[in-house]
């Protein structure tokens, strides 16, 4: 597990496929590029340009649940497969890659 509870993100109030305009960071013009996004629903359970901070993370049946309190103190719950379906969606929301925890623990020794 990389993200922890303390995590932050943001949704850009960018829509996939804007244009690109002068002043934009780079972020800013890898969220506005036209890639897919496995996520989309749960991108639109979040406010565009309003921080989050994970405070929780917990199991419910087969899910894995998400619960993400906002700037404004709103409250959300993603649910996801996985919690690797989970990492992938906050690293996409950072634009982060995340490492390949499974390469490090078949090197490791004792």
């Amino acid at each position: 597990m990389h993200y922890i509870a303390g995590t932050r993100i943001r949704v850009s109030a960018i829509r996939p496929g804007g244009p690109i305009r002068p002043g934009m960071t780079s972020s800013q013009i890898r969220a506005s590029s036209p890639k897919r996004s496995l996520y989309t629903k749960h991108r639109e359970l979040l406010k565009p340009d309003t921080d989050y901070t994970l405070t929780r993370i917990y199991k419910d049946q087969d899910k894995v649940v998400y619960v993400f309190n906002s700037s404004d103190m709103s409250r959300t719950e993603l649910q996801f497969d996985t919690i690797t379906d989970a990492e992938r969606f906050i690293s996409e929301l950072r634009n982060e890659n995340l490492p390949n925890y499974d390469d490090v623990y078949k090197n490791m020794t004792d």
